[in-house]
């Protein structure tokens, strides 16, 4: 987990940054999984590094599977036809594909 490589190094580099119990068993205990730090910790070890909790928290493979949608009200829309039963969704589908293909095509042309 990349997480514990980060919070390894602020805890080794500089043992004054405070990870929620500035103790180095914690670090210890999250690289032998004998403890999972908390939201708090990851928190602010992304601040510290200056990078994301998704970088922190998944490795390569599941990274791919994590979308990424700048429009936040069409992100929350997306949730909710995701909540939907099944039968609800095949009617969206292919409303959704015509649009996509529209806008492929006119993206091509």
């Amino acid at each position: 987990m990349i997480l514990i490589n980060y919070v390894l190094q602020i805890s080794l580099i500089n043992p004054c940054v405070n990870l929620g119990s500035g103790k180095l068993s914690v670090v210890w205990k999250y690289e032998n999984n004998e403890a999972i730090p908390s939201a708090e910790v990851i928190k602010r070890v992304a601040q510290v590094f200056n990078v994301s909790a998704d970088y922190l928290l998944f490795d390569e493979s599941e990274k791919e599977n994590i979308t990424k949608i700048s429009d936040k009200q069409l992100l929350r829309q997306f949730e909710e036809i995701d909540k939907m039963d099944e039968s609800d969704k095949t009617h969206i589908r292919p409303k959704t594909s015509v649009i996509f293909q529209k806008q492929k095509k006119t993206f091509n042309d």
